[in-house]
Parts: structure tokens; sequence; C-alpha cells
């Protein structure tokens, strides 16, 4: 995450000299590890430089000087960001402000945590998404640590990292059938649970879960496209979803299938009718399953993948604006060192 120095070099001169080396350490050190992206003004890095650092020290604090207008221009880029502070006071929107003496206690010493439903695929999925955003957006680089759960266990997991002021984001599906399908009990509880936790957000998928991000020019590469019973309805789903045409592509269960018994078990009238219109607009009366593993072959095939990356450009606008918001949790400096 961008990680503003919000201090001015009075306030940096009023610092003990021990509270001021650690805070210079510490951030150096943040920097070393490409945990985060320090922006830091000119003269509060020459504050810094009083500070008793060691030269590759001084040369990272020379070098958030030199490259202070370039990357304080991202801050008002991001949909969020951190900023250091003697004390908490009235902080912009987009802005988690964190204390001097947050900062000495250790909150940046990691990377940002992403918290993922299911397995380690699901964070790859996501880290190979990102990666793609941050290219796009010309970002000097990102850093994330990749956790997961599954069901009770990812709201767990996103307690144990809020337990200990960690930084992080929660990625969740939304398990939704229609656009006002309620969501799904684990994005309901991460919802809550991070809504007073200043240093976390949870990001509930624009979709009924993960598989529905792979678009159909990736599908079409793997596996299980091959033994696949619908692919001239997944093609025309798929090509009306990008045209912006029909949002089925969006809601369909890729895993088990819309069947007879799903659609007659849904109570609510309006989600039923949703369902019903995209049957009957395609003519049919059930969808199979097109896989249980999707992601995991995704990430498996060096071709899906690039196409996974290139595809991108064709989602629609409020997909790409999630991952735009979710890349700046994870910006970061270069690693300049295994710490």
């Amino acid at each position: 995450m961008i990680i503003l120095l919000k201090l001015s070099p009075a306030d940096v001169g009023a610092l003990t000299p021990e509270i001021r080396n650690r805070l210079a350490m510490e951030l150096a050190l943040c920097e070393m590890a490409g945990n985060h992206l320090i922006v830091a003004r000119r003269g509060t890095c020459d504050a810094l430089l009083q500070a008793d650092l060691n030269g590759i020290q001084q040369a990272i604090v020379h070098g958030w000087r030199n490259a202070y207008t370039q990357h304080a221009a991202l801050v008002n880029t991001v949909s969020r960001y951190v900023s250091i502070v003697i004390a908490n006071g009235s902080a912009m929107p987009a802005e988690v402000e964190v204390t001097v003496t947050k900062v000495i206690d250790g909150i940046l010493r990691m990377p940002t945590v992403l918290v993922s439903e299911n397995d380690a695929r699901d964070g790859r999925f996501f880290e190979i998404l990102i990666q793609a955003i941050r290219r796009k957006r010309s970002h000097p680089s990102t850093s994330m640590y990749l956790d997961n759960g599954g069901g009770a266990a990812t709201v767990q997991r996103a307690r144990y990292w809020t337990s200990r002021d960690a930084l992080v984001a929660a990625v969740v599906d939304s398990d939704r059938k229609s656009p006002n399908w309620p969501l799904g009990i684990t994005a309901r509880r991460l919802l809550k649970d991070l809504a007073t936790y200043e240093y976390g957000r949870t990001f509930v998928l624009p979709a009924h879960e993960i598989e529905n991000l792979v678009p159909l020019s990736v599908l079409q590469l793997l596996d299980e496209w091959q033994s696949c019973g619908a692919q001239g309805l997944l093609i025309r789903m798929g090509d009306e979803f990008v045209a912006g045409q029909c949002d089925l592509w969006a809601f369909f269960d890729f895993k088990s299938g819309l069947s007879e018994v799903l659609i007659t078990s849904i109570s609510d009238r309006g989600d039923y009718n949703w369902v019903n219109d995209r049957l009957q607009k395609y003519g049919i009366d059930e969808i199979p399953s097109v896989g249980n593993d999707l992601i995991s072959s995704v990430v498996h095939s060096n071709n899906a993948i690039a196409e996974l990356v290139r595809s991108i450009v064709y989602w629609p606008q409020h997909w790409r604006d999630f991952l735009y918001e979710l890349e700046d949790w994870f910006i970061s400096a270069p690693r300049k060192i295994a710490i």
C-alpha cells in the first residue's frame, strides 16, 4: 500500500532521537523488503537523514527524496492509502491514519495480507489479476502475503490478522445467483467484521463466485471445455455478457450448473423471474455444470494465464474498477533485499 509520511520536518525534529531513529529504520526496512511504497516530502526526508542510519538506509531515504514528485502524484489516484501521523486527526476519505507508535510497533513489517476463500489457488488467481492491473497502471510493484480459508475459516483468518493490527484485504464470493440475491453468509460476516477495522476492507466479488471471473476465451483453453456439454450456450452467454446484452455469465454457478430443482426452489419472486427470464431468452430449461476446479486449471496453465491477463480490457467497467481498488492495497516499492 502507499504509505505517506505525513510528518513535517518540525514533527520529525520534535521526536526524541531514539523514536526518530526507530521510525527511520522501520520505514527503511519496509522499503528494503518491498512491503509498501513510502512517500515522503523532501524536507521530511532531510530531517530523517539526521537519524542514525547505515549507508543502505540513508540511500533509501535519499531515494524517497528524489522520487517525491513522481510518487506523491500516485496518492491522488488511489482509493486507499496510509498516512503516518503523530496523532490521529481528521483523515481524508481515502486515507487511513497510522501513528508513529504503530509504525515503531511493526505494523509495516509485512505486506498487506490478501485473505481469500478456499485454498492457495484463489490467492494465486487474484495475484495474477493484481499484477496485470499493476502493469496497466504503471505502478512500481506489488507485494502481498497470501492467506486463505473457506466459509467460516475465511472469517477466522481475517480475524487472526486484524488481531495483529495487520493491513488486510479480504476477497470473498458474493454467492449471488441474481443481482438482487442476498449476499452469502461469509460475505456478510466479513463485511461486519471489517467495517469497524480501519486497517482492512472486505472486497465482495461483483459476481457469484471466483469462477465467474474466468472469461470465455480462457475457459476455451481448459480441459473442462472439451468435455462441456453446453459449449454453444456458453459461447453465446460469454459474447453477450462482454457486449453488455445479458449478465447471466456473472451469476451462473459454473460448478453446480443451473437445474430445474434449483430454479423451483427459489422463493423470492424477483430472483425467480430474473433467472427464468434468462433461461427463456436462451430457450433452455437448465445449464449443466462446467467443472469443479476451473481456477486450479487456470493457474496451472501458462496459456490460460496469458489469455486471462489479455482479456481484462474486455471486462465490464465495474469489474475493472473492483480490481483497481483491490490493487491499491498492494502497491509497493520493488524489493531491494531479502529481509
